[in-house]
């Protein structure tokens, strides 16, 4: 039994191991089906957590308070007494104006303690404050402003209340830090400048100089240790607030009773100042009067007296003035003469001077030419030596290419002897690897040695190879050589040895011959003694002729062998080296074709050097002729200037002449001017002395008049200073009063951190994945398991004849089913582990890091998420298990005999197409069959169409879902809103603060039109639901219509809104599951029921539209104008000096655009574009998967029909087409169901995933199909691709086997 266990187990191996790619497809699907699901439903958790830990790290403040009349230190003394309250910390909160050259940038200026405090900054770069006088900034704000670290950053906080809220204006930059209170993009907005905040700051508590505190910051007692985001935190929050609100209330009217009556003091010592301040205006401005009345008196009697002197004066001037002029006449007359002379005089000087210019301008000219020539002549002389210098470089570039040539040659002599001694070894190298068989794969050795070259490993093997298989031979014959040599050696020492021998035993017989003869030895033994004699000879003879053929053998064995060592030495050591000097061979060519494009080019700028030497020359010949008649030209103007200048020297000699005679008259009429202007100076002299008395007294009139004037002047101006005073001042205390009467109830508000923009958005988005999280994995998983499910039943089925066999040997079911059943829960098991640490790891990290971009949190806290873990991994586990099981078990029914025999194939039976005669008889052979096989085998043809179907649904989905959530920024901002910035007006705002703002509006060229109108937050019930909402009023359908357009979002036909009941927008009416006609209940500062006249189409937050008429209708009051919409071109760069004029008025306390609006919703749907892009990519990835794993189950199953076919003449290409038809077929009508199931998917999972506060678009839009047909179509034709490599190494064999 143990033995069979073990059999099973290793033919289970050995399954693994022959179908992989099936095992691996199994795996790949159960990993990215628990991937998804896991990651996805822990991603949303993760988020939340990450927060949580960020927010107790820096001890984000559980709750905020604000009062409208500030807070003092015994307010926060009394907080902190509270049950519930665990720390209070004080704060200071101001906005202000950093001016920049280029740009002002809004900040919020923001406090904060080292302790650390509440709401503790975490530091980016540099350190914290360490004194009044120093800041930390946000990073965006040195992005934005390109200040730097050690900087200094002026704050101006504005002329209204927080004027004086800071002790200097200066602060250094000492560091970089966020703040838990802004973790997402927006900033708020301020009364100052434009009104969008940019950035904050961070200051020490010391730096503030107000009276009262702006914040306090609380935290609860417990709720460190809860999680932000749950029930029980909010649970503890809203207790607490509960129990503080009663606290509140008190210290509110306690607040209110201190300011009033402080206000009432003060009041009462300004009226008091008033009265004493009038009494002494009233007592200096009598006594002025009476001084400014007598210095009239005496400024009359003194006019009368001046008068007189005046008129004398007058009548002895007029009696001189007669003489005078009759001698002014006689002079007058001999002017006339002199004039006439003088301007014949002047004629001729003209004339003259006229002569002296044209002289001078000759001069000028002449000189002009000379420097002219002077100058071409140096430039001739400077391009004279250019060419000579240009001519000699010339002639040695032409040496250094004639050198060139020469080492280019050389270079491909020697090229050539290498390449040809390469070439000999690279055919010895080719020879041998044919030898060998370790050619087949490369048409050449040049081929070879590229590839090896290129990194070719194989290529480097066969080389390695044929190299080691070279040098073995080489070594083989030295071996073989040296064997030769040394026993060639041996025979020749033999034979040697034996001519020494024979050379004396031939001695030793002649001496024996000689003794014998001398003996007198018979002839018989003397013959017996030369026979053996001449036998020694000739043993000698044969001997001594052995030598010299062992000699000349010994001689060729060592040439031989001398060679073998050379070439041993010669060729490269291993396939490396072949490589290496391949690689040196083709540099070699390489730097010699570089060489001579280097010595081309060179030639081809040494002739264009030519030829512009040539040029050059041509224009210095023609340069050296033009100085030539330059220098005629000039000589004949200085002859010329010679002449003129002598008749001109004559002419002034004549002129002089004349003058003298002129000179002379001039003299005598000058004599006579003299006589006339001395009797005028007597007059005048005379004149003035009287006119000087007369002078003096006039000045003093004219003092006194001044004096007086300036005293009336300063009467009248202190009397209206003093009356504008006193009724400025009374204006104050009237004022005082009515703010003292209009002084509201001190109010304090508790607020939570669901006020936080950031805090709440972020769970929002946290919530958005969550939704997505929870709906579209299951999708995903369900295709995942249909696609397991198939490839192990299948598979099961493949195997039919193997169990049958097994159970014919007498292994029982389970044994059996422990193959299959192990397979599949290995499979599954690896995969949904892989998927499982992938998932709760990858997917979180890359979805939290995309968030990243608009929120400011810390690291991320990774969660194992059990319950979903551990339902994943069992599903994806026991779907493939028990998918195997069942097939076994389903097939282990039948008796051997049956299972060893193939399954019958289905009935043939005739198509719906062979219905269709005339349709059916237009189609080849091959279509014909095709369509057969696809509706005779229906379950695996359903199968794939819905494995298929289900796959481009998720694309097509996943599309969907992106194009939903972008659209809709879009159709709001551009074609719902036809405003572009609404601006907030204070409460109650007077007539006159609403004049203000219309009218810089209307003269502002930039404005296309406003809207007044009531927006007010409320809660909107009915039985099904409770939401906030805003309304907005307006006053009638025609204001509305161009800044607000209603409409229905399916027909887009114009929402109308009548004085009869509310319009809604389509999310809260889905909310509230009201319909026209239906009533709802608005929960304000009253509680009022309302009717819903219509539904309009609307996708950001929750709105309800109503006219004035209706809203006093229904609340019986008329609605308080508190928004302006306004219409005008935000981009224009003069929309900024129109909205820091708007923003600086009093009735103003807010503008927000659009555009900044636009770009929050934006921001927050771009991070969530990550993860539906990353849920693209793993639909995509699912389908590639699928299609795969469903073709290649298709041809594994017919491996013997298509192996038949192979036999029977098809080629590659005609049984690859065979397929390719079947699964053209099967995509169609795969993407087809996928198009339909898509679109249900869609609008299901749109309504799913939304959040309260969005409503995504409901239309699909193409491009979502056509990249999901496209997608499809892609993975098929890989999958095609992958198939037909497969279909090439079909064995035909196969088609000859039977089973029977």
């Amino acid at each position: 039994m143990k033995l069979r266990h073990n059999r099973i187990i290793t033919d289970a191996l050995r399954e693994i191991r022959n179908t992989f790619s099936r095992f691996l497809s199994l795996l790949v699907l159960s990993a990215l089906a628990v991937c998804f699901l896991a990651g996805l439903r822990a991603t949303a958790p993760d988020m939340k957590k990450s927060a949580d830990l960020y927010f107790d790290q820096q001890n984000l403040m559980d709750l905020h308070v604000l009062s409208t009349l500030g807070l003092t230190d015994k307010d926060a003394e009394a907080l902190a007494q509270q049950p519930g309250v665990a720390a209070v910390e004080r704060a200071y909160t101001v906005d202000a104006v950093v001016h920049l050259t280029d740009n002002d940038y809004i900040v919020k200026v923001l406090s904060f303690t080292e302790d650390p405090g509440i709401n503790a900054p975490r530091l980016v770069e540099g350190r914290l404050p360490q004194n009044a006088r120093e800041c930390l900034v946000e990073p965006l704000l040195l992005e934005e402003t390109g200040l730097q670290l050690g900087d200094t950053l002026t704050l101006d906080t504005g002329g209204g209340d927080y004027a004086d809220a800071l002790r200097t204006e200066a602060f250094t930059i000492v560091g970089t830090a966020d703040s838990p209170l802004y973790v997402g993009t927006d900033r708020g907005t301020s009364s100052l400048g434009t009104g969008k905040v940019s950035a904050f700051v961070l200051l020490p508590l010391s730096a503030f100089s107000m009276e009262t505190y702006t914040d306090f910051y609380l935290l609860a007692e417990g709720a460190e240790s809860l999680l932000c985001y749950d029930d029980a935190y909010t649970d503890r929050i809203d207790s607490l607030t509960d129990n503080l609100e009663a606290f509140a209330d008190q210290r509110a009217r306690l607040r209110g009773e201190e300011v009033i009556g402080e206000a009432n003091e003060q009041l009462a010592e300004a009226e008091q100042e008033l009265a004493d301040a009038q009494a002494e205006a009233e007592q200096e401005l009598s006594d002025a009067w009476a001084e400014l009345a007598d210095a009239r008196a005496e400024l009359d009697d003194g006019w009368a007296e001046y008068h007189d002197g005046v008129r004398e004066l007058q009548d002895q001037v007029a009696e001189a003035e007669q003489e005078i002029a009759d001698g002014q006449t006689e002079l007058d007359d001999a002017l006339v003469e002199l004039n006439d002379n003088e301007q014949k005089l002047t004629d001729a000087r003209a004339e003259l001077d006229d002569g002296w210019q044209e002289y001078y301008d000759g001069r000028r000219d002449y000189e002009d030419g000379l420097d002219e020539y002077e100058d071409g002549y140096a430039q001739y002389e400077d391009g004279l030596e250019q060419y000579e210098d240009g001519l000699a470089e010339y002639r040695a570039g032409q040496r250094r290419l004639s050198s060139a040539l020469d080492q280019l040659n050389s270079g491909e002599a020697q090229y050539s002897a290498g390449k040809s001694q390469f070439d000999q070894f690279a055919q010895q190298l080719w020879t041998a690897a044919i030898q060998a068989g370790l050619a087949g794969g490369y048409p050449s050795v040049d081929a070879l040695l590229s590839a090896a070259a290129g990194g070719n490993a194989e290529a480097g093997n066969v080389l390695a190879a044929v190299m080691a298989g070279i040098h073995e031979q080489l070594n083989t014959q030295i071996r073989e050589l040296e064997a030769t040599l040394s026993g060639l050696n041996g025979e020749l020492e033999k034979a040697t040895q034996a001519v020494a021998a024979l050379l004396g035993q031939i001695t030793a017989l002649e001496e024996q011959i000689s003794q014998a003869e001398e003996a007198g030895a018979s002839e018989e033994e003397l013959a017996a003694l030369r026979a053996s004699l001449a036998e020694l000879n000739n043993n000698l003879s044969t001997a001594r002729e052995s030598i010299p053929q062992l000699t000349a053998g010994i001689s060729q064995a060592q040439s031989g062998l001398a060679n073998l060592q050379a070439q041993v030495a010669q060729i490269p050591a291993d396939g490396a080296a072949v490589i290496a000097s391949y690689q040196t061979l083709l540099a070699s060519r390489r730097e010699l074709d570089d060489g001579w494009d280097e010595y081309y080019d060179g030639m081809a700028q040494l002739r264009a050097a030519k030829r512009e030497l040539d040029d050059a020359k041509a224009v210095l010949d023609e340069t050296e002729e033009e100085l030539a008649d330059g220098w005629t030209e000039l000589e004949d103007a200085r002859r010329q200037l010679e002449d003129a200048y002598q008749k001109l020297q004559d002419g002034e000699q004549e002129l002089a002449d004349g003058q003298a005679e002129l000179d002379d008259g001039w003299q005598d009429y000058y004599d006579g001017l003299q006589e006339l202007e001395d009797a005028r100076q007597t007059l005048a002299e005379e004149t003035a002395g009287a006119q000087a008395e007369l002078s003096d007294a006039r000045a003093e009139l004219n003092d006194g008049e001044t004096a007086y004037t300036d005293g009336l002047a300063e009467y009248e101006d202190g009397k209206a200073e003093a009356e504008n005073k006193i009724a400025d001042a009374r204006k104050e205390l009237e004022q005082a009063r009515r703010d003292i009467e209009d002084i509201e109830e001190c109010e304090w508000y508790l607020l939570g951190r669901n006020t936080n923009t950031g805090y709440v958005s972020y769970s929002m988005d946290a919530d958005r994945m969550g939704n997505l999280a929870s709906v579209f994995p299951l999708i995903f998983f369900l295709v995942a398991a249909l696609v397991c499910l198939t490839t192990m039943t299948r598979m099961v089925e493949e195997q039919r004849v193997t169990i049958g066999g097994l159970k014919a040997l007498g292994y029982s079911k389970g044994i059996i089913a422990v193959k299959y059943v192990g397979y599949g829960f290995l499979a599954s098991t690896v995969g949904a582990l892989l998927g499982l640490a992938v998932g709760l790891t990858l997917l979180p990290w890359i979805i939290c890091n995309a968030w990243n971009i608009i929120y400011t949190l810390g690291p991320i806290q990774y969660g194992l998420e059990p319950v979903t873990s551990a339902v994943a991994c069992l599903a994806a586990i026991g779907t493939v298990t028990l998918s195997a099981l069942g097939a076994c078990f389903s097939t282990l029914a039948a008796v051997p005999a049956q299972l060893m025999r193939p399954k019958a194939p289905p009935a043939g039976k005739r198509v719906l197409l062979e219905r269709l005669p005339f349709l059916w008889r237009r189609l080849s052979f091959n279509y014909k069959i095709t369509i057969r096989n696809l509706f005779r085998y229906q379950r695996r043809f359903w199968m794939t169409v819905i494995g298929i179907g289900g796959c481009a649904a998720l694309i097509v989905t996943a599309f969907g879902l992106r194009g939903s959530i972008f659209d809709i920024m879009d159709k709001q901002f551009e074609e719902i809103y036809g405003y572009t910035a609404q601006i907030g007006l204070v409460d109650k705002v007077t007539p006159g603060e609403l004049r203000e703002v219309t009218q810089a509006l209307d003269e502002d060229p930039l404005a296309e039109g406003w809207l007044v109108c009531c927006s007010a937050s409320m809660t909107a019930e009915t039985d099904a639901y409770t939401v906030d909402c805003t309304v907005q009023v307006f006053p009638d359908q025609a204001s509305m219509a161009p800044f607000i357009h209603l409409r229905h979002r399916t027909d887009d036909e114009p929402v109308t809104l009548s004085d009869d009941g509310v319009v809604l927008t389509e999310k809260l009416a889905s909310l509230l599951d009201v319909q026209p006609g239906d009533t709802i209940t608005l929960d304000g500062d009253s509680r009022v029921e309302v009717r819903v006249a219509d539904v309009t189409e609307h996708y950001i937050q929750h709105y309800v539209y109503m006219t004035d008429a209706y809203y006093e209708t229904v609340f019986g009051t008329e609605p308080r104008q508190n928004l302006v919409l306004a219409d005008y071109p935000v981009e224009d760069p003069a929309a900024e000096d129109l909205e820091r004029e708007l923003v600086g008025l009093d009735g103003v306390t807010s503008l927000t655009r659009m555009e900044d609006t636009r770009e929050i919703y934006g921001s927050s749907l771009e991070s969530v574009d990550y993860a539906v892009i990353l849920i693209i990519v793993c639909a995509a990835a699912l389908a590639f998967v699928v299609l795969y794993n469903l073709t290649n189950i298709n041809i594994t199953e017919r491996m013997r029909e298509l192996a038949t076919l192979k036999v029977l003449g098809f080629y590659d290409g005609e049984l690859s087409a065979y397929i390719y038809r079947e699964n053209v077929i099967l995509t169609v009508f795969g993407v087809a169901m996928g198009m339909v199931m898509g679109k249900l998917l869609h609008q299901w999972l749109i309504l799913t995933v939304e959040i309260d506060m969005l409503m995504f678009g409901r239309q699909l839009s193409l491009s979502s199909y056509a990249y999901a047909v496209v997608l499809t179509v892609l993975f098929s034709l890989l999958v095609n691709l992958a198939a037909h490599r497969k279909l090439k190494k079909l064995d035909m064999v196969e088609s000859l086997k039977t089973v029977e």
